[in-house]
Parts: structure tokens; C-alpha cells; sequence
């Protein structure tokens, strides 16, 4: 499943990047290179094999391949869709990747998320860590001054967090201190010489830990009964296959009404999305009332009888505008990324095609999932709503 992810990101970010337009600096080939005493001043956007950026990069390097290396230093943010990531300079502001390998060893001025087969942060982490990973190591030299929100098999702690854990894991590790509150789904707990944790430990598990706690923790353990869906194997492939199946299904349908809206409306569809650019408080607000707010009237309306019909209607209503609120989400997500990359112009149908499956993509990880729904719906919901409205009134 991972290396699904990170085949679909790869292609969908290189259909981006092979579009033409002024993107700041853009280099390709099997290997570009940044030297040591070279500067970019802008944006840069490579495409390539192998990247590798001994150099300074005054804007937010892009970049889509197989392998990435950095030594020198990023200014801005860091966006990666490749196999491997290493990094050893300095990042300036927020990390976003998606590989089979990353490893930061230099510092990173903001947030770090992003999906991986193996992680490594062994490096100064100035905002939170958000991941979903097989093995998350946070190294001796880590220092994490936000919090860590992780799912992934293992999760080792040996450098320091000085924020929370929330994590659901197989196995957790701690050799070093968490200076925070630890909430954490886990089989197995293993701790060195060393380990601290300086908050509450919250834990969920099949059963109790047999283990004394007092010396690891220095605020409250707490044990809550976790307890697992059966686990014949029989049941779970079924449930598996089913699971997957109705994501195919959805992810088909999604994009499918996303090329079909841009087909039929290109126009109103374009001119709804720059006045969201131009002034995106209003269509946010309107999302975020209809999206508690419709709901509350159906079931009013609903229960009082008299008003059973137009209960029905407002519901169905919503239902529709939770979908295709949804849709539009994905292709605002991807307008807005061909205009951060210089696209002046963007294709309504490059758009779909890059930030739909991106929306249900970034929809599976752990954690962010939660957030990217919310935000994609109160911003769609709003989206079809304004459009609806001055369709009726003008």
C-alpha cells in the first residue's frame, strides 16, 4: 500500500511539473546539481533522477525523482515525492514528503509531515511531527520541540520531545526524555537506561503491563482497556477487500465528477475558485455553519412533522453538498498548487486530476486524515453553497 501512495504522488506531482509555465527556476535531468557556492534566489523545482543541493535556496525547493540530497540550505519550505530523502543542511520552514526513506540530520525551522516506509529525525525539529511510517526513529541529536503525532509499527525515542506523543503502534521504544503527556496505543514497551517520560502516561492495550512504571514516569499511568476486532484472518481479508474496494470506488466516482464539473461549468467553476482566492473568509464561514447547521434544521424539521418534507430536503441537501463540497475541495487543492508552482493560468482539468487523488491520498494517513477531511469539506460545502447562491440571484 505505501508503495501504491508513493507511485501515484510521483506521478500526479511530475504531471504537474511537466506543464508549462513561469515556476521560478526549474531544472531537469537524470542528475542536477546545486553547488556548494552556487545561490538560487526564487523557487526552484527540480525533476530529476538524483538531486543534489550543496547550495543555498533562498525560495521553496520542489522537487520529484528518486533521490534527494541536500547539504546546503533551505530558505523556505521543502516539498519531496521520491524514493529516498536525506537531508544534512538546513530547512527554513515546513517539511512535506513522501518516500521510502527519509532521513533529516540538519534542522528544520517548521512543521515536518509526510508519509514513509522508514523515518529518521535526528536533528533539531523546531514544530511538530506529524507521520505515518513503518519504523519512526527519533535519534540521539533530535531535539523535538513540538509534538508527535505517529502511526507506524515502531516508534523509538532516544533523543528528546518536548511536546506530547500521540501515537497507535505496535511497538514503542524509549531510550531518551518526553518531556510531555504520552497518549498511546501499544503491544510492546521497551525502555533503556535513560528513558523519561515527564507527563502522564496514557496507554491503551489488550491488557495491563506488568512492568512498574513509576521510574519512567514522573506524572500519572494510566491503563485503558484496549480491545481488538476479531482477528480471523478470514474476516479481516474480507473486511480488507471490502474496505479497499469501497475506496477504489469512491476515489473513481470523485474524480470521475470532478472532470465531468469542470466539463460542464469551466467557467463558473474558475471564477468561483479566484473569487475563493480573492476573499475565502465567506465561502469558509458559510461551509463552517452549513456544515452543523443543515443538519440541526433536518432533524427539526424532521421531528416536528409539519415540516417533515422540507426536513428531507435540507438533508438531502446537505448529503449533496458534503459530496460535491468534497470534489471541489480537491480541485481548489489543485489549483492552488500549479499557482504556487508559477501557473498564471491553471487547467481546471491538470487541477482535478492532481488534487483529487491527492485529497484521498492525504485522506489515509494517520491523524492528518481527521484534519484534511474537516478543512476539505468546510471549504467545499462553502464553495457549492456561494455558487448555488448567486446562481439563483443573478
Amino acid at each position: 500500500m505505501r508503495t501504491f501512495l508513493i507511485i501515484s504522488l510521483s506521478l500526479f506531482c511530475t504531471l504537474n511539473l511537466t506543464v508549462p509555465g513561469d515556476c521560478g527556476l526549474r531544472r531537469e535531468g537524470p542528475v542536477v546539481t546545486i553547488s556548494v557556492d552556487e545561490r538560487i534566489e526564487e523557487n526552484l523545482v527540480i525533476t530529476a533522477r538524483i538531486a543534489d543541493i550543496s547550495g543555498v535556496v533562498d525560495g521553496d525547493l520542489v522537487f520529484a525523482g528518486e533521490e534527494l540530497i541536500i547539504d546546503g540550505d533551505i530558505y523556505d519550505n521543502l516539498y519531496a515525492v521520491c524514493r529516498t530523502v536525506t537531508v544534512t543542511g538546513d530547512i527554513g520552514s515546513d517539511v512535506l514528503a513522501f518516500a521510502h526513506t527519509i532521513t533529516l540530520r540538519g534542522g528544520v525551522i517548521g512543521d515536518f509531515r509526510g508519509g514513509c516506509q522508514s523515518l529518521t529525525i535526528d536533528c533539531d525539529l523546531a514544530g511538530d511531527l506529524m507521520a505515518g511510517a513503518q519504523i519512526v526513529r527519533i535519534g540521539p541529536n533530535a531535539n523535538i520541540h513540538g509534538d508527535l503525532y505517529v502511526g507506524a509499527q515502531e516508534l523509538i525515542i532516544e533523543g528528546r520531545v518536548r511536546g506530547k506523543v500521540l501515537a497507535r503502534l505496535e511497538t514503542l521504544t524509549i531510550s531518551g526524555t518526553v518531556y510531555g503527556d504520552v497518549d498511546a496505543t501499544f503491544e510492546n514497551l521497551h525502555t533503556y537506561p535513560g528513558a523519561e517520560i515527564r507527563g502522564d502516561l496514557t496507554y491503551h492495550r489488550e491488557g495491563e503491563l506488568e512492568a512498574d512504571l513509576s521510574g519512567l514516569v514522573g506524572g500519572e499511568v494510566q491503563f485503558r482497556k484496549y480491545v481488538p476486532s476479531p482477528k480471523l484472518c478470514s474476516e479481516w481479508a474480507i473486511w480488507g477487500w471490502i474496505k479497499w474496494t469501497i475506496w477504489g470506488w469512491i476515489f473513481a466516482i470523485s474524480l470521475f465528477t470532478a472532470i465531468i464539473l469542470v466539463a460542464l461549468l469551466p467557467s463558473r467553476t474558475r471564477n468561483e475558485i479566484e473569487k475563493f482566492f480573492g476573499n475565502p473568509g465567506n465561502p469558509l464561514l458559510v461551509g463552517l455553519i452549513a456544515l452543523f447547521a443543515m443538519p440541526m434544521a433536518a432533524l427539526v424539521g424532521i421531528l416536528l412533522l409539519v415540516t417533515l418534507p422540507i426536513g428531507l430536503v435540507i438533508g438531502v441537501v446537505w448529503k449533496f453538498s458534503l459530496y460535491f463540497g468534497w470534489v471541489y475541495a480537491g480541485i481548489l487543492a489543485g489549483y492552488w498548487i500549479l499557482g504556487r508552482l508559477g501557473q498564471s493560468r491553471p487547467s481546471l482539468y491538470v487541477a482535478a486530476l492532481l488534487g483529487v487523488p491527492l485529497m484521498m491520498l492525504l485522506a489515509l494517513i494517520p491523524y492528518l486524515n481527521l484534519v484534511v477531511i474537516l478543512a476539505a469539506v468546510i471549504t467545499g460545502m462553502g464553495l457549492v453553497l456561494t455558487c448555488i447562491h448567486r446562481a439563483f440571484t443573478s
